[in-house]
């Protein structure tokens, strides 16, 4: 319904997109529909007396692969025209290139040549980033960009961790 709905607003589409998907698992969570019941049963007794199974976190990833993916391109289409339409790209295009151009102009000083070397690795991260469709995946991917900035730099502070990810990014 999301897709043939007249509205454009990207956010207002993905929140009534989550609350779709909050609306369907508090319905699984109350009701055990189906077989979800026996699911649960089943993989908590597979479980050693030191872990917990999260249901939430796996009907999120499971809402994320049955509502989000089919909608991905067209969320994606939303917010492209809504941010082109409004010159967001430009903008931040042009502050970028400016910025390759000026390296020295970053609030920074660290060695760009080592940041060079890391945004390959960065990259190749992002990919995998853009591919996921769960929260969790995705916050896992930050978190290995962030460990392999610090690896790479070393000792640095987290405003030069922060900075380093946004020049790398």
């Amino acid at each position: 319904r999301s897709i043939e709905s007249k509205i454009r607003d990207p956010a207002v589409v993905m929140g009534n997109v989550r609350q779709f998907m909050n609306g369907c698992k508090n319905y699984l969570i109350r009701t055990g529909e189906g077989e979800v019941e026996q699911l649960v049963n089943l993989q908590r007794s597979k479980l050693r007396s030191n872990e917990y199974l999260n249901i939430d976190s796996i009907l999120e990833d499971t809402m994320h692969i049955l509502v989000i993916k089919p909608l991905r391109s067209h969320i994606q289409g939303l917010i492209l025209s809504k941010y082109t339409r409004k010159g967001y790209f430009d903008d931040v295009r042009e502050s970028l290139e400016y910025i390759q151009k000026h390296p020295s102009l970053l609030p920074f000083h660290l060695p760009l040549n080592q940041l060079q070397s890391v945004k390959q690795e960065v990259e190749k991260i992002l990919g995998l980033f853009e591919s996921s469709f769960s929260p969790l995946e995705k916050l896992n991917c930050v978190l290995c960009i962030v460990h392999h900035i610090y690896l790479q730099l070393g000792e640095v502070t987290v405003y030069e961790c922060c900075m380093s990810l946004l020049y790398l990014v």
